[in-house]
């Protein structure tokens, strides 16, 4: 919701497009990879918080890499709006992270996640230059 105000769009989506699928979707593999898979694999050798840690570093660092080499013709973000993301984007992980730890699932986190996108994305008529 404070992504929505941020751009000056309403709070929740008043309706829902096509585009509304396939970021839940996005949403839900991300999730996939880095609690279910990372997470789950650093957690046989390491404990879970350091997993959850490293698992929320490596997705902040992915996040960082789509945002920071954006496609020619999309403005340059400033190391402000990086710093941001890449704050915003670690406590998100940490939370799920922890959420995925304490409930030994991934459901959690994935349901949280596509809610988020849902929220985000949901009356989007098209897809963001990063999702493709």
């Amino acid at each position: 919701m404070a992504y929505r105000w941020h751009t000056g769009e309403t709070l929740v989506p008043l309706s829902l497009t096509w585009f509304v699928l396939p970021a839940m979707a996005i949403g839900f593999a991300e999730e996939l990879l880095w609690r279910g898979w990372l997470q789950g694999l650093l957690c046989k050798a390491w404990a879970p918080v350091s997993a959850a840690l490293i698992a929320a570093l490596c997705h902040t660092g992915y996040k960082l890499a789509l945002f920071a080499f954006p496609p020619e013709g999309v403005p340059w973000h400033t190391m402000l709006g990086l710093f941001q993301l890449a704050v915003f984007t670690l406590v998100a992980g940490l939370s799920l992270g922890w959420m995925r730890s304490k409930f030994n699932t991934v459901i959690g986190p994935i349901c949280s996640h596509m809610l988020f996108d849902l929220l985000v994305y949901g009356d989007r008529t098209h897809a963001p230059w990063w999702v493709w």
